[in-house]
C-alpha cells in the first residue's frame, strides 16, 4: 500500500499553481488509476486507458481517411474527375504522412514533457503515459475538426 501511495502521490497532491501549466502530463486517467488496489493494478489500469485512446485514435483516423476520399469531401467542378483522381490519392497520402509525423512528435513531446523527473523512476512512466493519453485525445479532436469541414 505504501509503494502505491508513493507511486501515484504526485497525482493526488497536484499543486493548483502548476495544474494549468502541466496539464499535458496530468489527467483523469492517472487519478482514476491511482485508486487501484496496488501498484500493478494501477499500471494495468493506466495502460488500458492508453490503449483505449490509441484505438479511438485509429478509428477516428480511419474515418478521416475515408472522408477525405469521399464524394462528400470533394468540391464539385474542381480540378479532379472523381474519387480516383491523383489529388484524392495525394490528400489521403498527406493525411497518412501527417499521422506518422504526429506519432513521432507525440513520442518526443511526451519525453520532453515528462523529463521533470528521471526516466528511471516509476512516476516517469505514469507522467509519460498520461501525456500520451492527453495527446491522443487532442489528436482525435483535431481529426474530428478536419472531418467537420465537409462542404455543404
Amino acid at each position: 500500500m505504501g509503494y502505491k501511495l508513493i507511486f501515484f502521490l504526485p497525482f493526488l497532491l497536484l499543486p493548483t499553481t502548476c495544474v494549468a501549466a502541466s496539464s499535458i502530463i496530468y489527467g483523469e486517467a492517472a487519478k482514476m488509476c491511482a485508486k487501484s488496489a496496488d501498484y500493478a493494478a494501477g499500471t494495468r489500469c493506466l495502460e488500458r486507458q492508453r490503449k483505449q485512446t490509441e484505438q479511438a485514435l485509429q478509428q477516428t483516423l480511419a474515418a478521416a481517411l475515408k472522408q477525405v476520399q469521399s464524394e462528400d469531401w470533394l468540391e464539385a467542378n474542381a480540378d479532379y474527375e472523381d474519387e480516383d483522381s491523383q489529388i484524392v490519392v495525394d490528400t489521403a497520402n498527406a493525411l497518412k504522412n501527417d499521422q506518422v509525423a504526429w506519432e513521432k512528435h507525440k513520442a518526443l513531446f511526451c519525453q520532453v514533457a515528462s523529463s521533470q523527473i528521471s526516466a528511471k523512476t516509476p512516476n516517469y512512466w505514469v507522467l509519460s503515459t498520461q501525456c500520451e493519453i492527453n495527446m491522443n485525445k487532442a489528436r482525435i479532436d483535431e481529426l474530428k475538426a478536419l472531418m467537420a469541414q465537409v462542404q455543404p
